[in-house]
């Protein structure tokens, strides 16, 4: 791997999105910064809670200063700037049959369920939303802005579930090359931002990251996206569905004033393990299910509160209470997590509207 090639690399994803124009952009997610998960949105917490991800599921390490950065990013751009001969070393068919197209059912070939969910549908309205708040916030060139840390959380995405793993790896060559491009494209277009934010409404509802300071452990780090579907002949209700690491599905109901209770039950990860490729080179990584359930309220799809139960290996429960609209001391607003562990430990943490990232505390 030669440094011509990453930066080579790195310059054929980002041109289309550069040339495409750094103009203001017109605002269909990001519209109530002041309350709920939109005030506490901003590129560095996008930054640790896509690219950290990983780490809720218990199986990829936590202790932000033991995890092998360097040797698993030489991996990953191993594989990400040379494409064609990784694919080639695993295999076109196993990875257009499992990565790109939707050519099975079964969960352990089904990698390309989450790249079209997660990458295309939610990482593409993270990007949409991250273009509006760097518009919103007048920084320059807002669109490119949004591409670097749109890249730079994805990159660190792939890095954490690289682990220490070192060989092939067609992962991060699908979601880097083909699925995150893909969902920054589709989002570019206001007509599609439009779709996505008020016939079908895709909402950013990821945590408010927290750090162990005593431990050096990074706490309550999830990328999630809501997703509420019109029901016919009924005004106050839709379908509902939450993505990311935990699933729900289940409906959403508007109470009054733009208040609305969702809650259903589904499933999240409970462990990640390596799939039976065949005759395949490389790994390949699938999902084994554990159950879930979850409540949730927002206003204005900004979400106000969250409570995520699970038999999961790192929470029974987890609740967020993010900054409340008529909660503030100036300009001030808090927001609140505390979780419950697998060995009944609890987490508690407070946090501003303006921090990327706040401290927690861990009791027995």
């Amino acid at each position: 791997m030669s440094l011509q090639n990453v930066f080579l690399s790195a310059f054929i994803v980002l041109l289309p999105f550069i040339a495409y124009g750094n103009n203001d952009t017109t605002r269909y997610f990001y519209t109530h910064p002041d309350y709920g998960s939109q005030s506490t949105f901003n590129p560095l917490s996008v930054l640790l809670n896509g690219g950290y991800d990983i780490v809720q599921t218990g199986m990829y390490d936590a202790y932000l200063f033991r995890i092998p950065y360097w040797a698993s990013a030489k991996n990953v751009l191993e594989n990400f700037s040379h494409p064609v001969r990784q694919i080639s070393r695993h295999g076109w068919g196993a990875f257009l049959g499992t990565e790109v197209f939707p050519t099975s059912l079964r969960i352990d070939r089904s990698q390309y369920l989450p790249n079209y969910t997660l990458h295309v549908l939610g990482g593409g309205a993270t990007y949409r939303m991250l273009c509006e708040w760097s518009a919103a916030h007048d920084v320059p060139y807002p669109k490119l802005s949004a591409v670097v840390f749109a890249t730079a959380y994805n990159f660190l995405n792939e890095v954490m579930e690289n682990g220490p793993y070192i060989g092939v790896n067609v992962d991060p060559i699908a979601d880097l090359w083909i699925f995150n491009p893909l969902g920054m494209l589709l989002y570019s277009s206001d007509k599609v931002a439009r779709f996505f934010s008020s016939s079908v409404q895709v909402s950013d509802w990821s945590s408010m990251p927290f750090i162990d300071p005593i431990r050096g452990k990074i706490d309550n780090v999830s990328q999630n996206w809501a997703i509420k579907i019109p029901l016919p002949l009924v005004d106050r209700a839709r379908l509902f569905v939450f993505l990311g690491m935990s699933e729900v599905a289940g409906l959403s109901y508007n109470v009054k004033n733009d208040i609305a209770v969702s809650g259903g039950g589904g499933f999240s990860v409970g462990d990640v393990v390596e799939a039976d490729s065949g005759e395949t080179t490389g790994r390949v990584m699938t999902i084994k299910y554990s159950w879930n359930a979850g409540l949730f309220i927002d206003k204005g799809n900004s979400l106000l509160f969250s409570l995520l139960l699970s038999n999961s290996r790192t929470y029974k429960a987890r609740a967020n209470l993010y900054p409340l609209p008529d909660f503030h001391y100036g300009k001030f607003r808090p927001g609140f997590f505390t979780a419950i562990g697998r060995d009944n430990d609890a987490v508690f943490g407070i946090t501003a509207n303006w921090l990327p990232a706040s401290l927690s505390l861990r009791v027995k």
